[in-house]
């Protein structure tokens, strides 16, 4: 625990880590899964679907269990890039806010 923030900081930091774990791994399966696309291109008609529904299916393996078929649309895999390029910048302005001194110490390296 840092002494050197207050109480106040402390509560606004810790608000933005709800959820970061579950966002990171939808980040993780995204950027190293096995990815496939599938596409419904061979059956769409332009009535039926003017555009083409594409998925993107990440095979995860963990600690060499079983793997897990994932399967993410696009829209979720865009929503993850923004929700974390939104978290990323709300956790760099806050370290920049509460943290400036810190920030300009010199690092202990022994």
């Amino acid at each position: 625990m840092n002494k050197e923030i207050n109480s106040a900081q402390r509560t606004e930091g810790l608000a933005l880590l709800p959820g970061l774990k579950d966002l990171l791994n939808t980040r993780n399966n995204l950027v190293h899964g096995l990815i496939a696309i599938a596409s419904d291109s061979d059956t769409r008609t332009a009535e039926t679907a003017p555009e083409p529904v594409i998925e993107t299916m990440a095979l995860v393996s963990k600690r060499r269990r079983p793997e897990l078929l994932l399967t993410i649309t696009k829209a979720e895999a865009e929503k993850t890039v923004k929700d974390l390029r939104e978290r990323g910048d709300g956790i760099l302005h806050w370290v920049v806010a509460a943290l400036p001194a810190q920030l300009h110490r010199d690092q202990v390296t022994n």
